[in-house]
């Protein structure tokens, strides 16, 4: 309820104060992430989703109207879990946003400085055999894993 209540309204709030067209909506909103439930062989999850399908109608329909959607990282089930709400990780959903409505670039909003090297120096550019080799070797963890993998 945080993310698709306050937060969601407060971003919406003040994209529309600096004189954008924002509207808060969630992924739940018209099927918008559709989801499965995600699974981890040593633990029951509970409600996490992965993205399955997102509808991206709805977002152009809202990006042809002028109007920035801010999605919370909440999705629905499919068919016979239509009804469940799946929290999915938001780097995650917004990556998979973006990917499919084939955006040009996605811009993380974020506390960190960005990928560092061993040597805790900011590394500007990226390719995916990069990113790859930086998870394999550790540099990247955690966090940035989804940041920088997505699609």
């Amino acid at each position: 309820m945080v993310l698709c209540g306050s937060v969601n309204k407060e971003i919406s709030s003040a994209i529309c104060s600096a004189g954008g067209r924002a509207i808060g909506i969630s992924g739940r909103d018209d099927s918008l992430l559709q989801c499965i439930k995600q699974h981890d062989d040593k633990f029951d999850l509970g409600f996490v989703g992965q993205v399955q399908n997102v509808n991206t109608n709805l977002l152009q329909q809202l990006l042809d109207a002028g109007i920035c959607p801010v999605v919370s990282p909440i999705g629905t089930g499919i068919n016979e879990e239509k009804n469940i709400a799946y929290n999915v990780n938001a780097d995650v959903a917004a990556g998979r946003i973006a990917g499919e409505l084939k955006a040009a670039r996605v811009l993380f909003l974020t506390d960190i400085a960005g990928v560092l090297d061993k040597q805790m120096e900011l590394l500007p550019t990226l390719s995916v055999e990069d990113i790859q080799k930086l998870i394999d070797d550790e540099t990247i963890t955690g966090g940035m894993i989804p940041k920088v993998r997505c699609n």
